[in-house]
């Protein structure tokens, strides 16, 4: 039996199919090693000062400023603290202490003054310069105080951010663990890195998707390759179900005689649309089997990765609890006369000079978005867009 794809759904109505889908969201505990690009799962309150103790922000001497009223003045040397140094020691008057970067600042002492404004003379530092409380100083908790919330729930940690966490001595954090499934299905297929027999083609949708779903900041699982032996997708369908958040199939979604993905959905759960009213990605199914959403996307890698981008992400993003960042635009003059059909169409081109060429070689191309920079979008009632118009390019990355 064949599906023919009539009724399709527009871009929009598919959003809205899957704004209604609830998505659940697991957390997990991640060392620094494991922590960029994830989410936050919790607030972090910092438990110390940071710094903990009053630095030295530059080489030089720690003194107390009114020792030093006028340039000239020279100061019994009596000690040195290098940056580490764990006792404390105390400056009385008329003395100073040798001191390092980062070093802890010795009790009584209110300046630092740095090395080129001074010289030794025997035991003595001589001081020539004006001297003003609490200059070359790092106040204890300047940067973080004890209490201080200093990131909240729900942001993305970045390099900075670890930094921050290392700062406070954390080492174990809480993030959201938002599994996606991933299952590619075709007899065509073969795993990267294999010999490629006659007739086959190597599987990009499995690692295309895993990076997309990286960089939204959820885990992606790869299941493999599954032949079009329909019970054994089914139980790997079944599979991914059971141990992800999100489940996605790419390939057998269309109106071939072997295609049937669709139907161990409509089987296994409820399918909610099936067919979608853009180029490229017609032959799309969102579904949910055990609560759990299930997206069939094309077979085809441009289609695939075009419909992840604009309709299964935010799918993702709801889960993780993040918005989507604004995305950019820019007027560019359209180089190549574009044809279309009677579906919406997200057109990818290269913006090179404020002009826009376009690079779209079919969906069945994974070099279309490779090339690409943005696209462009040509309404269901336009069928051609000739060179020399002015277009709208909206950027896949800003």
């Amino acid at each position: 039996m064949r599906k023919i794809l009539k009724d399709l759904t527009s871009l929009d109505e598919a959003r809205q199919i899957l704004d209604s889908l609830l998505v659940s969201c697991g957390v997990e505990h991640v060392s620094l090693d494991h922590a960029d690009g994830r989410i936050l799962a919790e607030k972090i309150v910092s438990a110390i000062n940071v710094p903990p103790f009053s630095k030295a922000l530059k080489d030089g001497y720690a003194i107390r400023a009114r020792d030093a009223p006028t340039p000239g003045t020279c100061l019994l040397l009596k000690s040195y603290v290098p940056a580490g140094r764990e006792d404390t020691l105390s400056l009385g008057k008329g003395e100073a202490v040798e001191i390092s970067t980062g070093a802890p600042i010795p009790q009584e002492s209110d300046s630092v003054v740095m090395v080129e404004d001074t010289t030794l003379a025997d035991d003595n530092v001589c001081i020539h310069s004006n001297v003003r409380q609490g200059q070359h100083i790092l106040p204890a908790g300047t940067d973080i105080s004890r209490g201080e919330t200093v990131l909240e729930a729900g942001q993305m940690v970045s390099p900075a951010k670890i930094g921050i966490l290392a700062a406070l001595g954390i080492n174990d954090t809480i993030v959201k663990n938002l599994k996606v499934g991933i299952i590619s299905t075709g007899n065509e297929l073969t795993e990267p890195g294999n010999p490629l027999g006659p007739g086959r083609i190597y599987d990009a949708n499995s690692y295309t998707l895993s990076a997309a779903i990286r960089r939204l900041s959820a885990i992606p699982v790869a299941y493999g390759i599954v032949r079009d032996e329909p019970e054994k997708a089914r139980s790997l369908l079944l599979e991914a179900v059971s141990e992800c958040d999100i489940v996605l199939t790419t390939g057998s979604t269309s109106a071939g005689s072997d295609d049937f993905m669709y139907r161990l959905m409509e089987e296994e759960g409820q399918i909610r649309m099936h067919g979608l009213k853009f180029k490229p990605g017609k032959p799309v199914i969102i579904a949910s089997i055990s609560n759990i959403p299930v997206i069939g996307l094309p077979g085809n890698p441009t289609a695939s990765l075009m419909v992840f981008s604009e309709i299964v992400s935010s799918l993702v993003r709801k889960g993780l609890g993040i918005t989507a960042p604004a995305r950019q635009r820019m007027k560019a003059t359209l180089m190549d006369d574009v044809y279309s059909d009677n579906r919406l169409e997200y057109h990818c081109v290269e913006v090179i000079d404020e002009c826009a060429y376009s690079v779209d070689k079919t969906s069945a191309s994974i070099t279309t978005l490779a090339k690409a920079d943005g696209f462009i979008v040509i309404e269901p009632e336009i069928t051609f867009v000739k060179a020399g118009n002015e277009v709208e390019v909206t950027f896949f990355e800003n």
